[in-house]
């Protein structure tokens, strides 16, 4: 028994049926791609690129507390010492500013690891930094001298390290968002060409069927 042959009708219909769900299916599956491209972007606009710029902020304001703090234990005169250690309270003060912006940016466990290092090792130095002045103004600048070249040395070998180590942390955060952006795209485009191809398809069979 021979099987009924569907009019051109109705296969018109089930090629255009296939057709419109082909189009809506890559239209929202190219919806939810768009969103999830924007969620990434915003994460590197809100979080990753403010992260670098206060760790800049952060390093600038270190790097010149130590020439500061050079600066005090070398002064001649009384001006000079209470200009410099004025001038290193604000430089800790601008530190440690910097160090309490970064923490609404933290963004995953490694990232707070090395945010929880950074401030442990600035809490050490600047302990180190507060005996350093106290030395210096009590004009013991031998005990000041020795404090700069070794216990401050240390304490900032330690913070320089953790300085690193958050500063790769985020430079790695950064990184994987980007990726993860470029892959969105990649999947999006993909279904794209795969819908295109297969609605060509189904129009050039809906053409021969006629």
């Amino acid at each position: 028994m021979s099987t009924p042959k569907l009019s051109i009708g109705t296969r018109l219909v089930v090629a255009f049926t296939l057709l419109t769900m082909v189009v809506i299916a890559s239209g929202v599956f190219g919806l939810l791609q768009l969103s999830a491209m924007n969620d990434r972007t915003a994460e590197l606009r809100q979080e990753h690129v403010p992260s670098l710029v206060v760790l800049g902020e952060i390093n600038d304001a270190l790097l010149r507390h130590r020439v500061m703090a050079a600066n005090l234990i070398l002064a001649d005169d009384p001006t000079k010492t209470a200009l410099y250690q004025g001038q290193l309270d604000q430089l800790a003060e601008a530190a440690g500013k910097a160090i309490g912006d970064y923490a609404p940016l933290v963004s995953g466990e490694v990232d707070r690891r090395a945010f929880e290092g950074l401030k442990t090792a600035w809490s050490a130095y600047q302990g180190v930094s507060t005996r350093l002045v106290n030395a210096t103004m009590a004009g013991d600048n031998r005990a000041a001298r020795t404090l700069f070249e070794e216990d401050a040395r240390k304490a900032r070998e330690v913070l320089t390290q953790r300085m690193g180590e958050l500063r790769q942390a985020t430079v790695d955060d950064t990184e994987a968002a980007g990726k993860a952006s470029i892959a969105t795209y990649a999947t999006a485009r993909g279904m794209v060409i795969a819908a295109i191809i297969i609605g060509t398809l189904i129009a050039i069979a809906a053409t021969l069927l006629m």
